[in-house]
């Protein structure tokens, strides 16, 4: 900046030095004697080309300055060009990458157990888990031949305890889920406008005393079915699980169809091989009318079963009138968003359930 200052200053000095000699030219002009001729004084002369060989001089140094301010300037702006280029802040943003890079590995597994402790100390279903996972380990073996036995009557009680406390928790979860999504208001209706006229068509002058529910997978055992809702009108009951392996409903939902029975088998035999009971469930006496429809997602799998049941045999009326029931509940299902509301409970669940695996895989 101050090369350009010196050369604007040095550009005044030989305009100013050529001013003066055409001032003095000129005023030699206007004199104009008789013979025309203009007399000018050696002394005279002298000055203006003085003043004319310093405007010469003058215009060099002016120049010789502005050459040196033009290189300050390019020289100014290399130096901007430098700072602000591309070629600069790559590098140190990779070295700042690298040093960050370098601070999560060393202070990222800390940082990791420093996590999973708070979240272990604030939160009761990872302290339950953790009991679980401690109480699954029946006996820790040390070097030279030292055994500690983990399990005892008091792990036993725990283990009883905090499966408990899960299935509290899951009758909560579903409790709200349901309540979100109307569904006991939803099964109200249709029994109102598609069972109770149907079984009125069915038995005209009597009146059958049914109940009715809906379950679902259920949240904490794998292959269990769950009761979503209290039975209606009745009431109660609500929050309970059997395997899929037990029971009519049980059956139903391995086979993925509808299933109904206007009286139950008397022989324990056939309970036992194929509702899966034990000898001593096949001696309580229960109802005599069971009707199940398996509720499906558009892929094929159960996400509910609509179940209807009564005291008395053949409450539902004939095979082909139970049949026709079943299809009539389906399209109830169906065109009350029963079975999408029941898909998206399913969906929400399966986020969050622990679908704990008894007997493991067998195949």
């Amino acid at each position: 900046m101050q090369g350009l200052v010196t050369a604007l200053k040095d550009s005044l000095l030989p305009t100013e030095q050529i001013i003066q000699a055409r001032e003095r030219v000129e005023a030699w002009a206007a004199q104009k004697p008789a013979d025309g001729k203009v007399l000018v004084s050696q002394t005279e002369m002298t000055k203006v080309l003085e003043q004319l060989e310093s405007a010469q001089i003058a215009t060099t140094k002016a120049r010789t300055s502005w050459t040196a301010a033009e290189q300050e300037t390019k020289n100014r702006a290399e130096k901007l060009k430098s700072l602000l280029g591309d070629s600069v802040w790559p590098d140190q943003l990779k070295g700042m990458l690298r040093s960050v890079r370098d601070l999560s590995l060393v202070l990222g597994w800390p940082l990791a157990l420093a996590l999973a402790l708070a979240y272990v100390l604030h939160s009761d279903r990872a302290k339950d888990r953790l009991v679980i996972l401690a109480s699954s380990i029946q006996k820790v073996a040390f070097p030279g031949g030292f055994e500690l036995t983990l399990w005892g009557e008091k792990s036993g009680i725990d283990q009883s305890a905090t499966f408990q406390k899960f299935r509290v928790d899951v009758k909560s979860e579903y409790d709200k889920l349901a309540e979100q999504r109307t569904i006991k208001e939803t099964v109200s209706r249709m029994l109102k406008d598609t069972v109770e006229p149907e079984l009125t068509r069915i038995r005209k002058t009597k009146t059958v005393e049914y109940r009715a529910t809906v379950h679902v997978h259920d949240a904490l055992f794998s292959q269990a079915y769950y009761q979503l809702i209290d039975y209606l009108p009745t009431g109660g009951n609500r929050g309970r699980a059997w395997s899929i392996r037990f029971g009519m409903v049980g059956r139903a939902w391995r086979l993925r169809e509808d299933s109904w029975n206007g009286k139950i088998p008397d022989l324990p035999k056939s309970l036992i091989t194929d509702w899966g009971m034990t000898q001593e469930e096949t001696k309580v006496k229960g109802r005599q009318s069971m009707l199940c429809c398996i509720l499906k997602a558009p892929d094929g799998i159960p996400v509910g079963a609509f179940y209807l049941d009564a005291t008395g045999p053949d409450g539902f009326g004939t095979e082909a009138e139970m049949s026709s029931l079943a299809d009539k509940i389906h399209r109830a299902a169906e065109d009350s968003g029963l079975t999408k509301s029941l898909e998206e409970i399913w969906a929400e669940i399966q986020k969050k359930a622990p679908l704990v695996e008894i007997y493991g895989n067998r195949t």
